[in-house]
């Protein structure tokens, strides 16, 4: 199942849910209203080996660009 973002229009409390597909509407947890919307979401992803700490692209380091920095290894 999927984690979505929401945030409630009446009081504004940004949350998360674990859905099932096909759900349509989440309760707010603050206030309980229906009124909410569902947040564009950003994911994530890593390569297997690199213990998340290279970049994906290219093998190269996230921070630097060089590939050869002490925050790469």
């Amino acid at each position: 199942m999927p984690i979505y973002e929401f945030k409630c229009h009446d009081c504004g409390q940004e949350f998360e849910e674990l859905c099932p597909l096909g759900s349509t509407s989440w309760s707010c947890p603050k206030c309980q209203s229906l009124n909410t919307l569902r947040k564009v979401s950003r994911f994530s992803a890593r390569s297997m080996g690199d213990g998340g700490k290279k970049n994906i692209i290219g093998n190269k380091c996230g921070s630097c660009h060089s590939g050869n920095c002490s925050s790469c290894h």
